[in-house]
């Protein structure tokens, strides 16, 4: 059931000619544990504001498109009643994938081990992760909960996330990069770097900030402007974003979750542009943002990254990264 919404971010377009790694080749590990033969329910597609997720989604998107996988159903929230009910017998349910596997972000982890807990016999497969808890105690009660389930499949982003899942012998899992790999020569790139004229400084507001970040990037100057998400989106895309959460309840209701996700997916594209056209127009990326950095290696500019505060930007460095032409880290 995935749309076409997406297509004109995703058509033939100018290819990067990057000399880095080809990662997405390594996301057709996925084929081993998402049946193609058997329909799809995706759970957790984001409908709000930070645009690395949509970056996720398109990407998921695109990867399910060219594998020919049928998704009979998409919920962006954990589904209630009888439309909760209505999953196919022997659909294989597939979670979003990110940076939100842990207690940083409890509600994606209640909507999934909440959808574990109702089918415990259905195939299950966690697209890529970053997997990080605040204390021993939560990782032990979260990753246990996890090995309950034997036909369940989590797959770290980074070799750190991977190691923790090893640790836990009942829980399977895979090491993939981000799924935003999939769109590999897909969307366009600036290829004469000569005709970009600035250098882009995107960095987190939110939570996962490191405070010590301003003396990674000396090269900003005062009359330099900060971007990240939040500035990206105007007073209009909240409103339309709330509207969009407050459609998907009634139309879930409804059982017209396909309606959901179309009508969404328009928006979710207007947004994605403009992220497209700000990174497009970059002669430079400085970021804290594992996707502020990878937007930048989709449209062909050279990225000076430094780490989060709980890591996650390293480790997917050091794990997939390193050696990049186009890629430094700060420590």
């Amino acid at each position: 059931m995935i749309g076409r919404r997406h297509v004109d971010l995703v058509r033939q377009r100018e290819y990067c000619t990057s000399a880095g790694p080809r990662l997405k080749s390594r996301l057709s590990a996925l084929l081993h544990v998402i049946p193609r033969d058997k329909p799809v329910v995706y759970f957790d597609y984001p409908v709000h504001g930070n645009v690395g997720d949509l970056l996720i989604h398109l990407a998921t998107d695109r990867f399910f498109h060219e594998h020919g996988y049928h998704v009979a159903r998409t919920f962006s929230w954990r589904p209630r009643g009888r439309h909760a009910r209505r999953v196919p017998s022997d659909a294989t349910l597939v979670f979003h994938g990110g940076g939100n596997l842990g207690d940083l972000y409890p509600g994606h982890e209640r909507l999934r081990q909440a959808m574990l807990e109702r089918y415990p016999d259905h195939k299950a497969v966690i697209m890529p992760q970053s997997i990080h808890y605040s204390t021993p105690d939560a990782r032990d009660r979260s990753l246990a909960a996890y090995a309950r389930y034997r036909d369940l499949t989590i797959c770290a982003r980074d070799d750190v996330s991977r190691d923790l899942l090893a640790s836990y012998s009942d829980i399977g899992h895979l090491m993939i990069p981000d799924m935003t790999h999939q769109l590999e020569d897909a969307l366009p790139a600036v290829v004469d770097r000569t005709r970009r004229s600035d250098a882009l400084f995107f960095l987190r507001t939110d939570k996962e900030r490191d405070e010590q970040r301003s003396a990674r990037f000396p090269e900003m100057g005062a009359e330099d402007q900060s971007w990240d998400w939040e500035r990206l989106l105007t007073a209009r895309d909240a409103t339309w974003i709330q509207r969009h959460n407050t459609l998907h309840k009634y139309l879930y209701l409804a059982n017209l979750d396909r309606v959901a996700y179309e009508t969404w997916s328009g928006y979710r594209a207007r947004i994605l542009r403009r992220a497209l056209a700000l990174f497009q127009g970059a002669n430079h990326v400085y970021t804290d943002r594992l996707h502020g950095g990878l937007f930048a290696l989709l449209t062909g500019a050279p990225v000076t990254l430094a780490d989060n505060n709980n890591g996650k930007i390293g480790h997917y460095h050091r794990t997939w990264l390193s050696g990049h032409p186009d890629v430094t880290i700060r420590d």
